[in-house]
Order: structure tokens, then C-alpha cells, then sequence
């Protein structure tokens, strides 16, 4: 494996709360893939200058990172050193991703980065044969989600608006690109089935270890202690984890979510679950109104988040800072 190079990476897009790190730690649990815990590191150095020399701001974005990799062994000067031949961002990142395969012992990435439609042309320029899954969930399931996560700002109005974004950007990547589709709620309710049919378009063989991935994917246990969005990981596939919305959502966040994806839910196969009758924009006379009526309920710090454990919320509030800091020098 060529180190400053990707081989036949799998690159997966998906919107937070749609199973994005379940679908990860599957793919981890297949004896030729190693599948990381998200570092972010191409959505964060993506819109920098990629000719600088950001090689210590990636090595301090890594070490940011919320989960656990075998590379956090090296010391920092070692993963430096593991870039030190690196001409662009992309490649200084692809470094790190490989060092971590070859300690794994894995030869393919399966990659998780969320939003990745907007940036895929950088981690192609690193890529052979690339390839693509997109996993999608019902936005009013992910909304729910969302809502509950105490780490993510906003509610249903941010999610909804994050799951369009995503959906119509996964839509124009296929333009060029070839993409491997599936739902989380087929993901959940069949996992085999699923599994060996995205398998096949990926020409990969299934693994049964792919449906006992708790025990074989690296790092589940250590990773799902780490943050509450991980908290289900060390679960196991939950295979009724789907149709919640009905007694979470009100009407007008039910309505709000419907007639803001409607279209691209009918694209994926989402069904409306309010009454054709029924007003359209639930308790309002128009969608601006019930837009303005639902935002004024966003929360933008839940108290749930003050209920976390010190440490996480440290180590959250570092990689924001971190983050920011970069944007604000770089950007």
C-alpha cells in the first residue's frame, strides 16, 4: 500500500443519527477492513489551503478526536514523522489513515465522515478505485434523534434541515460516481440481507463477523464509553429502532419535516404519515409561519449536556475550540 495513497477506500455518506457509526463498526468487523472511529480530519482540513504545511494542526486535530485508534500509541512525534513526506493536506491525512490500517492489519478503509458529499474531491485527490455507500434514515426518526442527543445543538428544524442538505448532496455526487444505497431501517430490521447485497456491489465477500461486530470491530467498548452519541454501540444491532416519531414529534414537527423533505422523502421511499386532509403545516397558515414558530423552541445548549460527565464535555468543548481555531487562522 502505497502510504500517501488510499487503495479502494469505501467511503460512506450519511447524516448524523442515521446509523452512521453503527454501519462503521459493522464494516470494522470485517476481517479486510479497518473502520476507524470518525477523526473528521478531511471535513475539517478540506477548505484550508492544501499546499500549506498544517501537519501539526492535523497531529492536534487527531489527538482532539473523541474516540480511540491503535495509532494513539505512537508518540506525537511519530505520527509526525509519519507525515513528514507528505506534500498536500490530503496525503498528510492519508498517512495517518494507512499507519492506522497497517497497525490494524487491515487493508481497505471503510470511512466514515458525515456530510462527506461536500468534500469528496479532496479525499478522492488521495484515492484509487474509490467507492461509495450512503446510508439514509426517515428524517422524522433521525429528528427524534436528534432531539435527544445532548451533544448537538438545535432540534427539529437543525435536523431536518441537516438531513435535506445531506439527501440532496448524496443525490448530485452521483454524478460520475457509482453509489452503493441503503436504508438504516433495512440495515436494523434485516441486517443480513442487507449486508450481503451491499457486499456484493461493493465485490467484497460477506463476513458473518459483520452481524456480531460488537466482538470483532475495533475498539466498540472502549469507544461507546467515550461519548453519549456512541452510547449504543456496545448494543448490538437493534432490530425495532425504527417508526418512533409518531409519539415523540408533535403535529407541527411532524408537519414541518414533511413538507420541508416531502419530495426527497418520496425519493427514498419515506411515505407521509399525516392525513391528506390534514392542514399542511399543522397548527399554522403557511410553512414561514411554522418555520418561525418551531425555531423559537431550538435549543441551542440541552440540559442534558450539562448532565454529561465532566471529562466528555471537555474533551467535546477541546475539539470544538480546536476546530474554530483553525477556521480562524486558516479559513
Amino acid at each position: 500500500m502505497h502510504h500517501k495513497r488510499l487503495s479502494s477506500p469505501v467511503f460512506l455518506m450519511c447524516s448524523e443519527r442515521s446509523g452512521s457509526n453503527l454501519i462503521t463498526r459493522i464494516f470494522g468487523a470485517h476481517p479486510d477492513f479497518f473502520a476507524p472511529s470518525p477523526a473528521h480530519l478531511f471535513r475539517v482540513f478540506a477548505p484550508f489551503d492544501p499546499a500549506q504545511d498544517l501537519s501539526r494542526d492535523i497531529a492536534r486535530m487527531f489527538d482532539a478526536k473523541l474516540g480511540i485508534w491503535k495509532l494513539d500509541d505512537l508518540p506525537v512525534d511519530e505520527r509526525l514523522a509519519v507525515m513528514a513526506d507528505s506534500g498536500t493536506t490530503a496525503e498528510m491525512i492519508a498517512t495517518l489513515l494507512n499507519a492506522e490500517g497497517r497497525l490494524q492489519q487491515r487493508d481497505r478503509l471503510f470511512l466514515k465522515e458525515n456530510s462527506s458529499h461536500g468534500f469528496l474531491d479532496f479525499m478522492e485527490s488521495v484515492s484509487d478505485d474509490p467507492q461509495y455507500v450512503h446510508m439514509i434514515r426517515d428524517p422524522r426518526d433521525m429528528a427524534v434523534s436528534w432531539v435527544a442527543a445532548p451533544t448537538l445543538r438545535g432540534g427539529v428544524v437543525r435536523a431536518a434541515r441537516r438531513w435535506l442538505s445531506d439527501a440532496e448532496g448524496s443525490v448530485k455526487a452521483e454524478d460520475g460516481r457509482t453509489i452503493v444505497r441503503l436504508s438504516y431501517e433495512a440495515l436494523v430490521s434485516q441486517p443480513e440481507e442487507t449486508l450481503r447485497r451491499v457486499c456484493d456491489a461493493l465485490d467484497v465477500p460477506f463476513s458473518e463477523a459483520m452481524l456480531e461486530h460488537v466482538g470483532h470491530s475495533q475498539g466498540v467498548a472502549q469507544d461507546a464509553g467515550r461519548t453519549a452519541l456512541w452510547g449504543n454501540l456496545s448494543r448490538g444491532i437493534m432490530r425495532d429502532n425504527f417508526n418512533k416519531f409518531a409519539g415523540k414529534l408533535s403535529d407541527d414537527e411532524i408537519a414541518f419535516i414533511e413538507a420541508l423533505c416531502g419530495p426527497m422523502m418520496a425519493r427514498f421511499g419515506y411515505e407521509k404519515s399525516r392525513p391528506a386532509d390534514a392542514p399542511p403545516y399543522g397548527s399554522h397558515e403557511s410553512f414561514a409561519a411554522l418555520e418561525v414558530a418551531l425555531e423559537a423552541q431550538e435549543p441551542w445548549e440541552k440540559p442534558a449536556y450539562q448532565a454529561l460527565p465532566e471529562d466528555e464535555r471537555r474533551r467535546l468543548e477541546h475539539w470544538s475550540a480546536l476546530r474554530q481555531e483553525l477556521i480562524d487562522r486558516h479559513g
